[in-house]
C-alpha cells in the first residue's frame, strides 16, 4: 500500500494489484492539521519491512535563526569567509540539511539531514535550514527550541 500525503489535507491510499495501482481512499480534509510526525508500525508483534519515501524539492531558500547551534551530525567543518559562502557549500549536497554558522570565528559546518532536530541556545552562532516545498518546511523554523 502506498499513502501519499499533499499540503492543506489531501490525502490518497493506493494498493498495487497484478493491473496497476488501485485507489483505496481519496479524501481532502476539510479542517486539517499540520502534520509534525508520522508514526508507522506493525500491529500484533508480527515482523514486517516498511519502505517511507519522501520526495521534497530544495528551492533554494534557507531559514537561519540568530543565537542557536544546531546540536546534531556534522557532516564536515571549515572556515568560510561568509554565511553566504557557508550555506553554498550545503546548497548541492542533498544529505546537507542546513549549516551551523559562527559569526566570530567563521566556522562553517554543514548539519546532516536524517536526524532529529536538536537545538541550543548560542549568541555566536546562526541555524540555517534548507527550505523544501516553498517555505512550507523550513525546519529549523518549525521546530520549538
Amino acid at each position: 500500500m502506498e499513502l501519499r500525503l499533499a499540503l492543506h489535507g489531501h490525502m490518497v491510499l493506493y494498493k498495487e494489484t497484478d493491473i496497476g495501482p488501485n485507489i483505496i481512499l481519496n479524501w481532502t480534509d476539510p479542517n486539517p492539521l499540520p502534520i509534525q510526525g508520522v508514526g508507522i508500525m506493525t500491529g500484533w508483534g508480527a515482523d514486517g519491512i516498511w519502505i517511507i519515501e519522501h520526495k521534497s524539492f530544495f528551492i533554494g531558500r534557507y531559514c537561519g535563526i540568530p543565537a542557536t547551534y544546531g546540536d546534531m551530525k556534522i557532516l564536515s567543518a571549515s572556515t568560510q569567509s561568509s554565511r553566504l559562502s557557508c550555506i553554498s557549500k550545503c546548497s548541492p549536497i542533498s544529505d546537507c540539511l542546513g549549516v551551523n554558522f559562527n559569526l566570530l570565528t567563521k566556522e562553517c559546518e554543514l548539519v546532516s539531514g536524517g536526524q532529529l532536530i536538536n537545538k541550543l541556545s548560542r549568541p555566536d552562532w546562526s541555524f540555517h535550514t534548507k527550505c523544501l516545498n516553498g517555505t512550507a518546511m523550513c525546519l529549523a523554523c518549525l521546530v520549538e527550541h
